[in-house]
């Protein structure tokens, strides 16, 4: 009788430690984001809140005005006459 010897258990896939992938702007487009986190602080009054809050609000709307928008398409609905 012949033993054989078993390779280890295969080892179970890592997770990515990567970071998240980071938006890269432009100086006018940053420019643009700091314009609206600005707004931001002036529109609470200048107090309270969070300056990295702002921008990453900032950002999102940024990104949300630049993103190319959708087309949608319109039932045409015949009216009898």
């Amino acid at each position: 009788m012949s033993i054989t010897k078993r390779s280890s258990p295969t080892p179970k896939a890592r997770k990515s430690s990567a970071a998240p992938a980071v938006p890269t702007w432009t100086p006018e487009q940053r420019g643009r984001i700091a314009e609206l986190a600005y707004f931001r602080f002036l529109a609470r009054g200048g107090e309270g809140g969070s300056e990295a809050d702002d921008w990453l609000q900032a950002e999102a709307e940024f990104a949300a005005e630049a993103a190319p928008k959708r087309r949608t398409r319109t039932k045409v609905v015949p009216i009898a006459v």
